[in-house]
Order: structure tokens, then sequence, then C-alpha cells
């Protein structure tokens, strides 16, 4: 494996003492991302409440299904609960104010949603979605937070969502849902499918597209009637009401891809020592025919996406927005300054979520991502050694695959390159793509001060084999730091 030549080596060692008492305006603006405080005390009430509102909600049901509703009701319990358990919530003081802020204004302004017991949360998922859960619960996923452009927009997306708790969407639906699954007509196609002696599946296949049509029907349906009335309570604030509008302008192209994955891999991860190998990228042909596409004409393409129908869903409530700048209506009631603060800060703690929930192949791909917007960024830097060096441990000891998502039809496509790249990638591969990566940070003053930084670049000279940078490194960083995250064997 590659390695400095030795004299050299410690020819730039005196020079590092001098760059850490140096540093320059653009380094001082890279400080290292620290992640949000989780408030635990507030995630255990979390629990508390929606355990309450769930053994409300199940004494009120009536009917002889009533059972199976209930399990549902209780899988709705079971997911806020695994939410909370994982960290997805986001429980951190300031955020939490800044969120309370925002529904305040909105329900302070709809005197029929004064008596609705309501709990908002921001998600660290990274999809670009929100979710009434039926129960009071409403999250916001961070994914669509960093996507929008202002409070308005995102009040919005709060109205829409307070609409579906209003008029009860997600527990008719529940209701709808085994109602139908148990009715005598359904009950009767499914005996008759269990008695037919040939095409069980393809009858089984009919009927559940059958019932996926009429459900999906029925949400759409939904959807419109939550953005009709989430514009109603929308209006009774001072928010710029043509944020509906513009709110799903970006939903509609939120699917849209802007990054590519393969050139961003190609440009990084090289150096004349170890050059970057074609042969990383390449698809395997197998069962899947090397990422096998879906086929889809115009109106599956749009049933496909992460919001469908956006196009008609704004034509739908243009009407009934007032013109921008009329009656004093503003895109910022609470803090501008907030706002944006979250932005970055949320993109951040979509990487550190994953990183830490153990989904390094979603860690890295958005991670590298962030690399391309700013490639002297601290957190990201690090982050990226430190995903290496756990892949390289985990392929050491062939865990990888639990770890990291294999290529399918239904993940984009850019997303799939970066799974395929990891995928192809031999043990000593990582090795030194790390090390190299990593040692062109060496002589950035501000990062030697940065624990997590160190750590990595550690662990590549570790992991690439090179005893006299590591004795040295392992020595930097025991003295560097105190007291200490990590520790090495």
């Amino acid at each position: 494996m590659q390695t400095l030549n030795p004299s050299n080596f410690r020819n730039i060692i005196p020079g590092l003492l001098l760059l850490l008492l140096t540093s320059n305006t653009k380094a001082q603006t890279n400080i290292p991302y620290v992640p949000l405080k989780d408030d635990s005390i507030a995630g255990v009430n979390l629990v508390k409440q929606v355990e309450q509102r769930y053994k409300q909600d199940v004494n009120t049901l009536k009917g002889s299904n009533k059972k199976s509703i209930a399990d549902l009701y209780e899988y709705r319990l079971t997911e806020v609960k695994s939410m909370t358990s994982h960290k997805e919530v986001i429980t951190d003081a300031s955020v939490q104010q800044y969120l309370q802020s925002l529904t305040s204004l909105i329900i302070n302004a709809n005197s029929q949603l004064s008596g609705i017991s309501t709990r908002f949360y921001f998600s660290r998922s990274a999809v670009p979605n929100a979710f009434s859960m039926g129960d009071g619960t409403i999250i916001f996923n961070v994914g669509l937070f960093t996507k929008l452009n202002s409070e308005a927009e995102v009040a919005f997306v709060l109205c829409h969502e307070l609409a579906h708790l209003y008029l009860n969407h997600s527990n008719n639906r529940i209701e709808q849902y085994v109602n139908t699954m148990y009715s005598k007509d359904m009950q009767k196609e499914l005996r008759k499918i269990q008695s037919s002696e040939y095409r069980q599946n393809a009858q089984l296949k009919s009927l559940s597209e059958k019932f996926s049509f009429n459900s999906s029907r029925h949400s759409r349906d939904h959807e419109s009637e939550a953005d009709s009335m989430g514009v109603v309570f929308l209006r009774n604030t001072r928010f710029n009401t043509y944020a509906t509008v513009s709110a799903l302008g970006i939903l509609d192209t939120i699917d849209v891809e802007t990054f590519n994955t393969n050139a961003f891999l190609q440009q990084t991860f090289t150096s004349k020592a170890y050059p970057f190998q074609t042969k990383w990228l390449e698809k395997e042909e197998g069962l899947l025919g090397g990422h096998a596409t879906l086929e889809t004409n115009k109106k599956l393409e749009d049933s496909l996406k992460t919001h469908p129908d956006c196009q008609l869903r704004i034509k739908a409530i243009t009407s009934m927005v007032v013109p921008t700048g009329a009656d004093g209506r503003q895109d910022f009631l609470v803090n501008a300054g907030e706002f944006t603060r979250l932005k970055k800060s949320f993109a951040y703690e979509i990487v550190d979520h994953y990183y830490n929930s153990s989904n390094l192949s979603g860690c890295f791909y958005f991670a590298v991502q962030m690399l391309q917007k700013n490639v002297n960024d601290p957190y990201v830097v690090a982050i990226i050694g430190k995903l290496f060096s756990r892949m390289y441990t985990l392929q050491k000891a062939h865990k990888l695959g639990s770890y990291t998502q294999q290529p399918a039809p239904y993940y984009s496509s850019n997303y799939n390159n970066l799974l395929q790249f990891i995928q192809n990638l031999y043990l000593e591969d990582m090795a030194a793509i790390n090390y190299h990566f990593l040692q062109q940070y060496e002589k950035q003053g501000p990062l030697l001060s940065y624990e997590d930084f160190v750590y990595a670049l550690t662990m590549s000279k570790q992991q690439n084999d090179n005893p006299e940078e590591l004795s040295y490194w392992k020595n930097y960083y025991n003295k560097s730091f105190s007291p200490k995250k990590y520790s090495f064997n």
C-alpha cells in the first residue's frame, strides 16, 4: 500500500504547530458543526402523551372490527416509540421553541383548532415529507424543511397537516381499510381465490390492485381537502398565502435530481498516488440487469412521485390565494434568521442521524452532497473519513451489507450509483481512498484541533498500514484531546 516517504513526513511535522496557531478568514468560517442536543425528558413525555391518546382512542371504538382498528392504532403508537428511541424525533429545546412559535400563530388564528390536542415535532428523516399521525402528533421531516424558502411555506405545510387532523383523515382511512378488508364482498372474493385450483397469485394481485386504486383515489381526495382547508387556516394568519402555490411548486419537482454522483465521486476520491478507477462505478449485470428501471408512462411516473398531482392541486387552490403583499402579509413572522440557521443545521442532522443509526450508505450519500457545497467543511470531511474507516472494519468482518443498502430499481439513479460504488470497492481500495482523501487536509491547521477529524485521520493511517505515521498521529491525538471520544487498538 502507498506510504509517505518517512523523511518527507518528518519535514511536515514542525509546520503543524504553526498551522494550529494561524488561520485565515475562510478557515474561521469552517467551524465544525455541533449536533443538536435532544431533551431526553421531552422524548419520554412525547411517548407518554401518545400512549395516553392511544388508550383514549381504543376505548371509544365500537363495532365488530374494533380489534383490528385497535391493532392499527397500536402500530401507530409503535412507530412514534421507534422514532423516539432511535433519536429520529428532534427534541432540542431551541428547535422545539421555534416550531411551537410557528404553530401557535396558526392555532391562535383559527379558533376551530383550539380544542384539538396537538404535538409538533421535527424528524431527522431526509424524506421530503410531513405527516399527521391521526392522534394529534404531526411530524415534519427536516428533509422537507431544507427545501422550503420561507416560514410561510412551512406554515402552509403545517396547515395542511392540521387540516388532515381536523378532518380526521387518518382515522377515517384506517376504519375504511379495516371495514373494506372484513366486508362480506372482500371475504367472499378471498374465499373464492382460496378455493380456486389455479392462478391464485394472479387473482390476489388483481384484487390487490383494485383495492389499491380505490385507496389511492380516496387518499388523493383527502389531499385536495387538506389543501383547501389548509389555505383557509393560513389565510386567517398574517402569512403570505401565495406560499401555498410556491410550496406545492417545490413539492412538484422535489424528486428531480441535480447531484451527479458519479462525476463527484471521480473528482473527489482520486489522487496521483491512487487514481480513481472506472471499474468502481461499473454496474453488475444480474437478475435486475444492472439497476433495472421501472417502465413508466407520464401518469404512472407522477403517481410514483413523493408528492403526486401537484399541478392539479395548485390549480384547485389558486383562486383562494390572497395576492402577494396584500394586507401586510409576510413570508416571515417568527424569525428569519432562525429559519436560515435551522435549514443549514438540519442538513447536518440528516447526515449525523444516518451515521448514528448505522445507515452508512444514506449517510454517505448526503455527506458527499454537502462536501460538494464546501470541500473544506470540517464536520463533513471528518464524517466521510469515519465512514470509510467504519466501512473498512465492517467489510473486513463481512458485515458491511447489513449497514448499506443494495442497488434497486426503486432508488434514484444517483443513489444507486453510490451504492454500486460501495459494492465495487475492495478492502484495500477503501483504505487507500480514505488515506489519500484525508491526507490532503493534514496541513489545514483548524482541522487539527477537531477531534473527529484527527481520529479519522489516525484510523486511515492504521488501515492503510502506515506504522510510522500511525504512531505519530496516535500520540498527537492522545496529547491533544481530553477527555477523549475515541480509543485505538
